[in-house]
């Protein structure tokens, strides 16, 4: 198939989509800026293996969460998996999710060569946190993977006051990591994980925090959710999750079922 013929193919899956967009979002001029992102997004050759029934589905899931499709904000990135698009929330996009849910929400990556403590007694948490500027190299990747040490997060409700915190250590990270069936090297971020590992170890720590919080129906729960099983390589039925509110699994492809007794009787 060629470029023409893939986005010809992908502007007429998304025309079917759009009165469905046009609902999740609610806003008709909305609905048409998203749909001239999703064009441009999902025209990326980065998903020329992906089929674009899978795009559109992936976008209609990013619209169901009312998140921005373009890679550069950061909210939501579509990921190529064995032919599907998979949809993966940026931790941009789960801290905007929670902040809608009424959470405020930071998250520090910590350092081996930082001063970093921390104490409680039951209720509150004493945090010292002296981020070494100066000898950080964060803009390298290699780095990054090799003196992480944690991500300190906490969350806020915007009304109560009620605070909640944790530290995910960089062994619970690589423990989330390695549950995707794509990294498979236990010594070596791959994929997305090599290019973002502090922002995938941001939004690790987000998501585990989140799961603490009292967040009811929620989209950041539908979107934790959607996460979860995207991350260990199931397939979701965005389209049909947008419908009906709740995360669906798509249909597992049926292999061809062989007649054992036909090919006995043919020898």
């Amino acid at each position: 198939m060629t470029n023409l013929q893939r986005k010809t193919e992908l502007k007429t899956q998304l025309a079917a989509s759009q009165n469905q967009i046009k609902s999740l979002l609610g806003d008709k001029e909305r609905a048409f800026r998203f749909l001239a992102a999703s064009l441009i997004v999902g025209s990326d050759h980065a998903l020329n293996t992906c089929s674009t029934d899978s795009v559109v589905g992936a976008l209609v899931g990013i619209a169901q969460l009312d998140l921005n499709p373009d890679k550069n904000i950061g909210h939501a990135y579509l990921i190529p998996y064995k032919g599907r698009c998979q949809l993966q929330v940026g931790y941009k996009g789960l801290i905007q999710l929670l902040y809608r849910a009424g959470w405020m929400v930071k998250a520090y990556p910590v350092y081996l060569n930082d001063e970093f403590s921390i104490s409680f007694d039951g209720w509150d948490n004493q945090v010292t946190f002296v981020p070494d500027i100066d000898n950080r190299e964060d803009d390298d990747n290699n780095w990054v993977y090799q003196n992480l040490r944690g991500v300190y997060v906490i969350a806020r409700n915007s009304e109560t006051g009620d605070e909640y915190s944790d530290f995910v250590t960089k062994k619970l990270i690589e423990k989330n990591r390695l549950k995707s069936p794509n990294q498979k090297n236990p010594n070596k971020p791959e994929d997305v994980w090599a290019d973002w590992y502090a922002e995938m170890a941001r939004k690790t720590a987000i998501k585990k925090l989140a799961k603490m919080l009292p967040l009811g129906d929620s989209k950041a729960m539908t979107a934790i959710t959607m996460d979860d099983k995207a991350q260990i390589g199931e397939k979701i039925d965005y389209k049909q999750t947008a419908e009906q509110g709740i995360v669906i699994e798509a249909e597992q492809e049926k292999a061809d079922v062989v007649d054992l007794d036909s090919i006995a009787n043919a020898a």
